[in-house]
């Protein structure tokens, strides 16, 4: 009877692409004193890594709890049935038209030794306040209790069961996406006396509370928006929504699902109790980014699928390289970094996949020492290496490179989350040309709420950098824009931010990986970008590959005693790659003093060995568009003769006058305009005019054009808008800047400019001249 019912069952669900099997047996009512739900959860895996659960619930029909089976995979349902057997566990594949069963001998038997003897079955029996005992055979067993009158939950019949799965709490949600209120009044005072033991057994088992697997029962709110505040009281947006357990009252009460489809989590601060106002400091202070959100969502948190639909149909090649990450993290935050690990293995191919290696970089939080271990010796393909002192980013991360034997290493920082579909597309990449060196679409990951913000093919910024030698974005420019056809091409990028990025193992070693003189963290990324594409490699960023990044404010951690690391990588960089084009890096910061660089003998011999090209090469092939300061055809105070008065941001965005001496040195005063571009320029923003009686505002030079295209003339001493044909002007009455017809005998229209060259090279100039300059 028993083999029949398995096979019937079996059958059963293969025809209907249910991924269960079914293992009979009869079970028995469980009587309890309040109607509510109990979780009873083992830790039962199929080769697949899917997971079951079992539940119980208030029955319609009799006055007791029916027990409803759901199988779960990555925190999405899979299967749920109410009926009087129990699903356990499960083997899928993918078919082409879905998931279908695969059953085995070996599946069936362990099925029905976990049904009976397995210890990881708990139940919490709010009627006692207890864990109920262990084994479901024991269980079932003292199942007949007394019967009580009860009153049925407000139950749909196509519940579904959501987990998230790892360390997060289960929860139903209807078919319509909304989280139902499952709570009477007649329930609290149970659900009340059971929080408290509930609560007490948690405190005995790892690893830490905030991000350990929980059986536990819940209110849920309803969530009608994507963010919603979830109020002390119980109320979403001040809506009262069912009736809430004394202890949940106490303080903040966080909403279900907390960050799933990559939402973030919004927390009003002010009705947070003293405990979780001390949690939610200590995280920024230690963090700088709200720990608190984060370890309120689930370590598997779904995301929608951020790609293009054009990313869809791409075809990538059968053969792609197999792939180690490197992550590399110093006193990171549990949840941050569990959750990096795991969107890599979630969300990669396994036969891709082979190796991830941590190394943690001298960590002295207690949590990220035994309990990470402990953590990560369960886990496939995951090494942890740790390092005896503090290294700093650049030296960890060539730790981590020593240990990685795949044809291609990921780098990531550990603070990270893979959205589907990440890994393909940048090694379909390398796997065309070795010496191509990939970059993800890095979404912004909210450091506040951590909504995962997704950023569209078309809206892809790359990367740049200042005289000064930072990093930052820009759009993508004209000339790459109108040689890509789709938006979801490989787009060129002259720098990359550095934290993310995929390359060949083989073609690292061979341009130098990092450079070992360099410090902590600060310029290996510029200094990698430059040599990459000056030493005959090729950076890009793809567009159908998106990682998320959690971007803060400022790094909370010290550099571990060593002094100025930023500025001597920076001064390694300029004085090895830079050539003549260094004078302008030091001109920045020539009020800072000499800096002890170290010896970079090595590093120009590598460059020599390597064939690289010229500075001046990487700025005509890859950065055209780049400011040079040799270029610029005016700079310094724009005056005003007549009226004593320069151009200056009056408020946040708007240009107007202030008085001022003819060669002020004031920076907010201090404009460029460079030849070929013909943009008024400070820093990274243009003066920008639209038309019309419209102020003159500072906005981010976009390099179009446009409203930003303006021209000067040292003879007539105008500055003039090109397309409006207006100049401009100090207003009839009074210290403003407006803009008006052209009149050149008019003295309020007359602006002294210094047009004097500025010392330096210039590739512009060079080529102009039949230059041509060579490392």
């Amino acid at each position: 009877m028993l083999l029949f019912r398995l096979l019937f069952w079996a059958v059963r669900g293969a025809r209907s692409h249910h991924m269960i099997m079914m293992v009979a047996g009869t079970i028995k009512t469980f009587s309890l004193a309040s109607p509510t739900r109990i979780w009873v959860e083992s830790e039962c895996y199929s080769v697949h890594q899917q997971k079951a659960a079992l539940v119980l619930r208030p029955s319609h029909s009799t006055q007791g709890f029916k027990l409803l089976a759901f199988t779960t995979d990555g925190g999405r349902t899979k299967y749920r049935k109410e009926l009087g057997v129990i699903p356990l566990c499960i083997g899928t594949f993918a078919g082409r038209e879905g998931y279908v069963p695969v059953i085995s001998l070996f599946t069936i038997v362990a099925a029905l030794v976990l049904l009976i003897f397995d210890d990881s079955f708990k139940v919490y029996d709010i009627e006692n306040g207890q864990f109920g005992e262990s084994g479901l055979f024991r269980l079932l067993q003292r199942g007949a209790g007394t019967n009580v009158n009860m009153t049925p939950a407000e139950t749909y019949p196509d519940d579904i069961f959501r987990t998230n799965d790892g360390f997060g709490d289960p929860t139903l949600e209807n078919s319509h996406g909304r989280q139902e209120v499952h709570s009477r009044n007649s329930r609290k005072t149970a659900f009340a006396d059971g929080a408290e033991s509930h609560a007490a057994a948690e405190n005995t088992r790892e690893p830490p509370k905030r991000n350990r697997r929980e059986i536990r029962v819940q209110v849920n709110v309803r969530e009608e928006n994507q963010r919603n505040t979830v109020h002390a009281n119980g109320s979403v947006d001040g809506r009262f929504r069912g009736a809430i357990p004394s202890h949940v009252v106490r303080g903040w009460t966080p909403p279900q699902n907390a960050g799933e489809s990559g939402r973030g989590v919004e927390v009003d601060e002010d009705l947070l109790s003293s405990d979780q106002k001390a949690q939610f400091k200590k995280g920024w202070e230690q963090h700088s980014f709200n720990e608190f959100v984060s370890n309120l969502i689930s370590l598997h948190r779904s995301l929608p699928d951020p790609r293009d639909r054009e990313c869809l149909t791409v075809q990538y090649r059968s053969e792609l390289p197999d792939t180690g990450v490197v992550i590399i993290f110093h006193n990171e935050a549990w949840s941050t970094l569990l959750r990096t690990v795991h969107s890599v293995l979630d969300r990669s191919p396994s036969h891709l996949l082979r190796q991830i290696v941590l190394v943690d970089d001298f960590s002295t939080l207690d949590h990220l020492k035994k309990p990470l271990d402990d953590y990560l010796a369960r886990l496939e393909k995951v090494k942890l290496v740790r390092t005896s002192e503090r290294e700093g980013l650049i030296r960890a991360r060539l730790i981590g490179l020593s240990h990685i034997t795949t044809t291609v290493v990921v780098f990531l920082d550990s603070h990270c989350e893979c959205a589907v579909g990440w890994l393909e597309p940048m090694l379909d990449r390398i796997a065309e040309n070795s010496s191509t060196v990939v970059v993800p679409v890095i979404d912004a990951i909210n450091d506040k709420t951590f909504e995962f913000n997704f950023q569209p093919a078309r809206g892809t910024n790359v990367g740049t950098f200042t005289w000064n030698l930072s990093f930052s974005w820009m759009p993508i420019p004209d000339r790459e824009r109108r040689r890509r056809k789709r938006d979801i091409d490989p787009i060129m990028t002259p720098t990359m931010a550095g934290g993310l990025f995929a390359i060949d193992r083989l073609f690292f070693y061979k341009l130098g990986t990092y450079d070992p003189g360099m410090r902590i963290w600060g310029g290996e990324n510029l200094e990698l970008s430059f040599r990459i594409w000056m030493c005959g490699g090729r950076l890009e960023t793809v567009p159908c590959s998106h990682v998320g990044h959690v971007f803060r404010g400022h790094a909370p951690y010290t550099h571990g005693g060593v002094q100025n690391p930023i500025s001597t990588n920076l001064g390694r960089l300029a004085a090895v790659w830079l050539d003549d084009y260094q004078v302008y890096y030091r001109h920045g910061r020539q009020s800072r003093g000499q800096l002890d660089i170290g010896d970079v003998s090595e590093r120009v011999k590598l460059r020599k060995e390597l064939n690289c090209h010229s500075f001046a090469w990487y700025l005509e092939h890859v950065m055209p568009d780049m400011f040079v300061p040799a270029d610029v055809i005016a700079h310094g105070a724009i005056y005003n003769d007549f009226s004593n008065t320069c151009f200056a941001r009056v408020d946040r965005e708007r240009i107007g006058l202030r008085p001022c001496t003819r060669n002020t040195t004031e920076k907010g005063m201090q404009w460029s305009m460079n030849l070929g571009q013909w943009t008024v320029f400070q820093g990274k923003h243009c003066l920008d005019y639209a038309s019309g009686d419209a102020w003159v505002t500072e906005q981010t030079c976009h390099g179009y054009g446009g409203n930003q295209l303006w021209k000067y003339s040292p003879e007539q001493k105008q500055l003039s808008h090109v397309i409006s044909k207006r100049c401009a002007e100090m207003a009839p009455d009074g210290p403003r800047l407006i803009m008006t017809v052209c009149d050149v005998s008019n003295p309020r229209q007359q602006w002294l400019w210094d047009t004097r060259p500025v010392p330096g090279p210039s590739w512009r100039k060079d080529k102009a001249a039949g230059i041509r300059r060579y490392f």
